[in-house]
């Protein structure tokens, strides 16, 4: 990660550079929404997020969703669906975020990220909606990503 920093007047402006995110609404074929859980260090705290992650060199926004569905959850994307790119916090970083809805079936595949410490929930829509009233989906990029998928009738 790289910091830059600007000197513009008479204050100083810094951005951190980093590689682009992807989060990822999945819907199984029995209408449940996987969710995971892990620790995050940076907060101290565990949270409860849809699956995501930071672009791997050369792969693409799709291709990126795609295998941490697969590393995150275990399920295979029958349909990916990309919903918008946005800046998560233009006042510090420089990244996107690249927000998708994508469709899977119930089956899962055996293979998750061992080195990942995470334990995958599946929640109802009206139960994510809770959990965000409620405070227990920390991270905003998540809850815009769920509210997003709304507004396009997807969920």
């Amino acid at each position: 990660k790289r910091i830059k920093f600007y000197y513009k007047g008479t204050g100083n402006y810094y951005s951190i550079q980093q590689k682009d995110y992807v989060y990822i609404l999945l819907r199984t074929s029995d209408g449940l929404f996987p969710m995971v859980k892990q620790y995050r260090h940076a907060i101290n705290k565990y949270t409860l997020e849809f699956p995501s992650g930071l672009l791997e060199n050369k792969e693409t926004p799709s291709q990126c969703a795609r295998r941490e569905i697969l590393e995150e959850t275990g399920h295979k994307v029958k349909k990916l669906i990309k919903l918008s790119s946005i800046y998560p916090d233009s006042g510090r970083l420089s990244n996107k975020v690249h927000m998708f809805f994508a469709k899977a079936d119930n089956k899962k595949i055996k293979k998750i990220d061992k080195n990942e410490e995470i334990k995958t929930y599946y929640y109802s829509k009206e139960q994510i909606k809770k959990l965000i009233k409620t405070n227990k989906i920390l991270h905003q990029p998540h809850i815009g990503l769920f509210y997003k998928a709304l507004i396009h009738n997807l969920i």
